[in-house]
């Protein structure tokens, strides 16, 4: 196997040492996740707090426990990536660990903004709904 062959193949190895590094520095890659997470961010906000009547929609109670879940994930992420356990990054560790708080607080703050775009948009379902005007009116 030649030298450039066998270059090639250790990027495609996972368990190769460096591989995951040599990987993560091509700048497609970098940009492919880059679309990646704002892809399935988009798409995670849509299912939790979109305006979509979807059949067998689960109710805003249960979407506020799988959103409560994701925060607690999402932290849990941000703090082993700023004290660098699990991660193997090709940058400074001054930037991963501004990326970690980046993370952290800026989950934070989308996740917030989420909740409050689900809970305004839930309307209680019609025997709640009659009820709630029945104790107003009456």
């Amino acid at each position: 196997m030649a030298a450039r062959d066998r270059a090639v193949a250790g990027d495609l190895v996972p368990d190769r040492p460096g591989a995951a590094r040599r990987r993560a520095a091509d700048g497609r890659l970098h940009a492919a996740v880059h679309v990646h997470f704002l892809l399935s961010g988009c798409l995670f906000a849509w299912v939790i707090a979109g305006p979509d009547p979807a059949p067998r929609r689960p109710s805003v109670p249960a979407r506020l426990v799988v959103l409560g879940v994701a925060v607690a994930v999402h932290a849990g992420l941000s703090q082993l990536m700023y004290a660098g356990i699990g991660v193997d990054l090709p940058v400074p560790v001054e930037q991963r660990r501004g990326a970690a708080e980046i993370m952290y607080y800026g989950g934070d703050l989308a996740e917030l903004m989420l909740a409050v775009a689900l809970v305004l948009g839930w309307k209680p379902a019609g025997r709640a709904r009659r009820a709630l005007a029945a104790g107003r009116t009456g």
